[in-house]
């Protein structure tokens, strides 16, 4: 994922636990960070609908599933 340069850190944040994620890499030399779906339990969301929704945030210039 990769977000807008005018995106704070308080919106990163707010973006990354709407969908349960959490930062595991990045920002690499794109800009690009990982993240890691679930919050630890059994409970993992869709990751195409993860996908789909963080696709349509303002704030994210590119997510793509790895």
């Amino acid at each position: 994922i990769s977000f807008d340069p005018a995106a704070t850190e308080a919106d990163i944040r707010q973006i990354i636990n709407d969908v349960q994620g959490t930062l595991v890499g990045g920002p690499g030399p794109l800009g690009i960070y990982r993240l890691r779906l679930g919050n630890g339990s059994d409970d993992v969301p869709d990751i195409e609908q993860v996908v789909m929704a963080l696709d349509q945030q303002p704030l994210v210039t590119h997510v793509a599933r790895d």
